[in-house]
C-alpha cells in the first residue's frame, strides 16, 4: 500500500470520499464531534462509518472540508447585508469602497458594525449538504482507478492526477488491471492507467506488454500499450513531438519516437495479439508464419 497524500485525501473527498484509516482508537465523542463538525461544512458523514478513527485522522478528514469549503481562509464579507444593503448604498459610495478594497489587495473594508448578516435558511443549507462515503484505502483507490478508465471520454488533468493517486495507494495486481483494462472504452485513459502503472512501479515497463496485451480489444489500444509502455524520445529536443507520437498517434511525429527493445515474452504477447485483432488480413498471416516458424 503507498502513502496517501493530503492532496489525494482532498481530491477523494471533493469526490465525495473520506478514506479512513484501518485504526479503531478514538472514542464515541470524538465520533460524534467530528460527525457535527463535517455537517458544518456541508458533509453528511455516518458516524457508524467513522467510528473508531483515530483522532489525528479525523483531525485530517475535517482539515480537508475546512480547505475543499474555503473555511481556512477569510470569508468576512464586504457587505453583511447583500443585496439590500447594497441596492441602499449610492452609486459613488459603491464604486469608492470597491475601489479600495481591491487596491488594497483586500486590507480595505467597509465598517457598518450596525449591519447584521443573516443566515441562509434552513432548507437552503439541507439542499447544498453534500453525502460521502467512508472507505479504506485500497478499496478507495481501486474505485478511483477503475471509475475514470471505464469514462467514454477523455478524462481531465485532474482526474489523471486523482488516478495516479489511486494507483499508487491501492497498487493493483494484473487480474484487477485486466478488468479495468477490459472495460476500458477511450484510448487515452488506458493510456493514463499504463502510465501510472508504470510511473508508481506497479510493473515493468515489459510486464505490462506482456500482462496486458491481450486485454486489448482492437488495434488502436494495441499501439497506445506498445507506445506507452515501449516508446522514448529520440532526443532531447524532440520531447514534445515524442508526446504527440505517443498520446495522440500522430503519424508525421513518428521520428521523435526511438523504440526500447522488447523482452521475448512481450513480443510473443504484442505477436499474438495481432494475430487475434487481424484475423485474415496480412498482419494475421506474418503472425502465423512467425509463429510456425518458431516452433
Amino acid at each position: 500500500m503507498g502513502n496517501i497524500t493530503t492532496e489525494y485525501r482532498r481530491a477523494a473527498l471533493r469526490h465525495g470520499v473520506v478514506i479512513r484509516s484501518r485504526a479503531k482508537s478514538s472514542s464515541d465523542a470524538l465520533t460524534y464531534a467530528a460527525v457535527l463538525e463535517m455537517a458544518n461544512y456541508g458533509y453528511r458523514v455516518s458516524p457508524m462509518e467513522i467510528q473508531g478513527m483515530s483522532e489525528s485522522a479525523l483531525t485530517d478528514m475535517i482539515a480537508d472540508a475546512r480547505a475543499i469549503k474555503g473555511a481556512d481562509r477569510d470569508m468576512t464579507p464586504i457587505y453583511p447585508g447583500f443585496p439590500k444593503q447594497v441596492q441602499d448604498l449610492p452609486t459613488l459610495t459603491l464604486l469608492i469602497e470597491q475601489i479600495l478594497h481591491y487596491w488594497t489587495a483586500g486590507a480595505f473594508l467597509p465598517d457598518y458594525p450596525t449591519v447584521v448578516r443573516e443566515g441562509l435558511p434552513l432548507a437552503d443549507i439541507a439542499a447544498n449538504v453534500q453525502e460521502v462515503t467512508v472507505l479504506e484505502a485500497g478499496p478507495a483507490g481501486r474505485r478511483f482507478a477503475e471509475q475514470p478508465t471505464g469514462r467514454g471520454v477523455a478524462i481531465s488533468e485532474a482526474e489523471a492526477e486523482l488516478l495516479r493517486g489511486s494507483v499508487a495507494v491501492s497498487r493493483p495486481d494484473a487480474d484487477f488491471v485486466g478488468h479495468m483494462l477490459g472495460n476500458a472504452r477511450h484510448g487515452d485513459n488506458i493510456q493514463h492507467l499504463l502510465s501510472a502503472l508504470l510511473t508508481e512501479g506497479v510493473f515493468s515497463h515489459h510486464e505490462v506488454v506482456a500482462l496486458f496485451a491481450p486485454a486489448m480489444r482492437n488495434v488502436d489500444q494495441l499501439l497506445r500499450l506498445t507506445l506507452t509502455a515501449m516508446a522514448r524520445p529520440s532526443a532531447a529536443q524532440h520531447e514534445e513531438a515524442a508526446n504527440r507520437a505517443i498520446t495522440a498517434l500522430s503519424d508525421k511525429d513518428a521520428y521523435a519516437v526511438s523504440m526500447e527493445t522488447l523482452s521475448r515474452p512481450a513480443r510473443r504477447a504484442i505477436m499474438t495479439a495481432l494475430g487475434n485483432l487481424t484475423a485474415g488480413f496480412y498482419a494475421d498471416r506474418l503472425y502465423c508464419a512467425i509463429a510456425c516458424g518458431a516452433r
